[in-house]
């Protein structure tokens, strides 16, 4: 007979064992493993890294983390195939130890071997982009600044930030343009007349990384160097700004002319681009000596011929009308030489002109020669008629270089002379050629005052104005050392001298200023701040006032005084060969504009336009037109 209750009792052991077996089985402990697959010992990265990983488990992954430096950065994945993606950008340059750590479903965890990876973002920049120009110009009145950069190709590209700032290591800088459009590379900033300022293109990826490029000037002042020639001589002797803010330029021209030598009028705009060019001669020798705009909008050109008139050379008068076409012309002289250097409209429409004479009584000149050449000032009306006419010297050389009308309606006459007392000279001469300075009243008849200026050697007065205070700024060059009214040693062969009178002709002061060999100063005026700019040509090395080297045979030289005749700068501007500087002016801009003949370029020689800035600074050489 079957014992049910044993066997109840049997069946009920086995079963409470084999519950017991299975609720006391051993949890889960065996940790997930995982791999980096994709990054090697010492491996450089940058921007954004897909970090590839194989991770298993006995169960299940649940998720990968990235640990930078042993700690957690925030970067995780929870699907296969795993991949962390690390924004590098937001980290520093440098090395991390980088390990994946994994985690099954039941909070077992493992990490990968550690490697260590260098964060280089310097590797990701964007391409810069160069500043290509800065270029000046008027646009309605106002100064405006073209800025110009290349354009960045990168499949990244973000931003271009365009900066301003009036340092040149970009200190304090401004934001003033923004876009996010790849080929918009140029930008206007107006309103900069007068002012130096720096500018610095900004690039951005869609990173976040950021690279700039070059600082580029913008200077709010016209600059320019510029060649007019053939392949002859060609030569300037003067230079004015015009009331369009270009400039008429006049010297001749043995490229283009019909006979041996053509006065050549060019006027360009303010950039120092040609307009027109005017070529004014006949078969043999003509020159254009000076030039001035007049109250017409016109010019008129004197000069010497020996195609027209009636001697070896005349004094020549082209009047022209805004265009530089002739409107009139006039020559004045008699039966030996005579020739013009300088010319100015005067208050009542007419025009006064100075110039040499070495001839007598005869056609147009009706008074006897004092020597051998003398001062010969002829005041003109409108149209060119002679209403009178001086002849002043002594009984040797008299040579007039530089004339201008005076604040109560006379005359200044400027040059050298190598008389004694003798005929209209007063004062014995001090060397052997001194500064010679006659003032006339406004009839021009008579001599109201005079004055000999001189060392015991050379010295060549050329440029003579009259300054605001009433007195008179003289320009020329001086062999001299100590003597005579000279009170300075000479520096060199031949130097710079400044001399300023008071409005009755007596000295306030005198500078002479020079490099140890040839220096020659052609052209000087006073400046709006009361001081004077100083231009002619030098072949002296850095010595003695001159700080720059010179670069051929004979370089332009721009010196800038102060009010009492201080040297405040000086530049040396030239190429290889000769460069001789013959007028310099103020522009309205504060800046200089200067001509001469540049030598050796298109041919023999040629014109040489240069405009600079406030601080006689021009372009680069290789800017050079």
């Amino acid at each position: 007979m079957i014992n049910y209750k044993k066997s109840f009792i049997f069946i009920f052991a086995i079963l409470l064992l084999t519950i017991l077996f299975l609720t006391c089985e051993k949890p889960d402990e065996e940790a997930p493993t995982v791999t980096i697959l994709n990054l090697q010992e010492n491996d450089v990265v940058y921007e954004i890294v897909t970090i590839s990983c194989n991770a298993t488990d006995n169960e299940a992954v649940e998720k990968v983390e990235l640990w930078l430096d042993g700690e957690y950065s925030g970067i995780s994945d929870d699907s296969e195939p795993y991949k962390l993606e690390w924004n590098t950008t937001e980290f520093a340059n440098r090395t991390y130890v980088v390990t994946v750590r994994a985690y099954d479903v039941n909070g077992n965890k493992s990490d990968s071997n550690p490697i260590n990876i260098r964060v280089d973002n310097t590797l990701g920049l964007p391409t810069p982009v160069n500043i290509n120009s800065a270029s000046y110009s008027i646009i309605n009145g106002s100064g405006s600044f073209t800025i110009i950069w290349s354009q960045n190709n990168d499949d990244d590209f973000n931003s271009y930030t365009l900066y301003e700032s009036s340092s040149e290591n970009m200190s304090n800088q401004t934001e003033i343009f923004k876009t996010n459009v790849s080929t918009e590379t140029n930008f206007v900033v107006n309103g900069v007349s007068r002012v130096y300022r720096y500018y610095q293109v900004t690039v951005e990826d869609n990173y976040g990384l950021q690279n700039t490029g070059n600082i580029r000037e913008g200077v709010g002042y016209f600059r320019f160097v510029k060649t007019f020639g053939g392949m002859s001589a060609d030569w300037a002797n003067s230079v004015q700004q015009t009331n369009d803010g270009g400039y008429i330029v006049t010297g001749h021209t043995y490229s283009y002319s019909n006979g041996e030598n053509d006065v050549w009028l060019i006027k360009t705009d303010s950039n120092g681009n040609e307009q027109w060019n005017q070529t004014f001669g006949g078969a043999s020798y003509d020159h254009g000596s000076s030039v001035q705009q007049t109250i017409d909008g016109g010019y008129i050109i004197i000069g010497d011929t020996n195609s027209y008139g009636n001697g070896d050379s005349d004094v020549w008068i082209i009047k022209t009308d805004s265009n530089g076409n002739e409107q009139w012309t006039k020559t004045f002289g008699g039966g030996s030489y005579d020739g013009g250097f300088s010319v100015q409209q005067t208050t009542d429409g007419g025009y006064v002109i100075g110039g040499i004479s070495d001839s007598g009584i005869s056609t147009d000149k009706t008074e006897p020669n004092r020597g051998d050449h003398d001062y010969w000032v002829i005041h003109l009306d409108g149209t060119g008629n002679m209403v009178w006419q001086k002849t002043i010297g002594g009984s040797k050389g008299d040579y007039f270089t530089s004339i201008g009308q005076t604040m109560d309606g006379g005359y200044i006459l400027g040059g050298f002379s190598r008389s004694g007392v003798s005929g209209d000279k007063i004062e014995s001469n001090q060397g052997e050629e001194d500064y010679w300075v006659v003032k006339l009243d406004g009839t021009g008849q008579n001599i109201e005052w005079q004055n000999t200026i001189g060392g015991s050697h050379w010295d060549y007065l050329r440029s003579i104005q009259q300054t605001t205070d009433g007195g008179y700024i003289l320009g020329g060059h001086s062999a001299s050392g100590v003597s005579g009214d000279k009170i300075e040693a000479s520096k060199g062969v031949d130097d710079y001298w400044v001399v300023k009178l008071n409005g009755t002709g007596n000295i306030i002061w005198q500078k002479t200023i020079g490099g140890s060999n040839w220096d020659r100063l052609y052209s000087i005026q006073q400046t709006t701040d009361g001081g004077y700019i100083l231009g002619g040509y030098s072949d002296s090395r850095a010595s003695g006032d001159k700080t720059g080297a010179n670069k051929g045979s004979n370089d332009y030289w721009i010196v800038k005084l102060n009010g009492t005749g201080n040297i405040v700068w000086e530049k040396t501007i030239g190429g290889n060969s000769d460069d001789r500087l013959q007028s310099i002016q103020q522009a309205t801009d504060g800046g200089y504009i200067i001509t001469g003949v540049h030598s050796f370029n298109y041919g023999q020689g040629d014109v040489w336009l240069i405009k600079t800035d406030p601080n006689g600074n021009t372009v680069l050489e290789n800017e050079w037109d």
